[in-house]
Formats: structure tokens, sequence, C-alpha cells
């Protein structure tokens, strides 16, 4: 499956060639593109992103390339995780990131 970009997103199968399928490169420019759009041309300069993330094996690298790119860039950002416990709230760490569990 080659890289697809659209006005929804971005899709694309996991490795190969940076521009043809999904891969970290992709990944942090397309993030990076987004938070500087967010800062300077929505003129949003303490927006907050919402993370969520599939349970694909590739996930959990890819959502941790978009938090670490996000906070090199300065935003604030919190991701959702599900996990089957009873709802509670964790302190935000300094790291600027929250879990909110259901």
């Amino acid at each position: 499956m080659t890289l697809i970009k659209s006005i929804s997103g971005i899709r694309g199968t996991v490795g190969g060639r940076p521009g043809d399928n999904l891969t970290p490169l992709d990944i942090v420019k397309f993030v990076s593109a987004y938070a500087t759009w967010l800062k300077t041309g929505a003129g949003k300069k303490r927006a907050k992103i919402v993370l969520g993330r599939d349970a694909r094996i590739s996930g959990d690298m890819y959502a941790k390339l978009v938090e670490a790119t996000l906070s090199g860039l300065g935003m604030m950002w919190l991701i959702l995780v599900w996990r089957q416990l009873q709802p509670r709230r964790l302190p935000l760490p300094r790291n600027r990131l929250m879990e909110v569990l259901f």
C-alpha cells in the first residue's frame, strides 16, 4: 500500500521508503507540520492535542514518535488509554503526559 494523504489524514503500510510508505520519518514530518501550523497558522500557542491509538503492534512505536515530536516542539498533549479498570484520573507529570483511564 502506498502512502495516502487526504483531508482526513494519512494512511499507509509500516516501513519501506520515506514518502512511499508510512515510515518514522514521515510521522515526524507530518506531526511537526501540524504542530507548527497550530502555533503559527491557527494562532494556537497553547493548543492541547489529544492522542489515541489502536492496538496494532506498530501503534506503540508510532505513538512514542508522535509524543516525542510534540514534546520537542513544546506542545501540550494528552493520550487516551483504554483499560478495563475503575475510572480514575492521574496527575499531570512534568512531561505533560496524562493518561485518562476508562
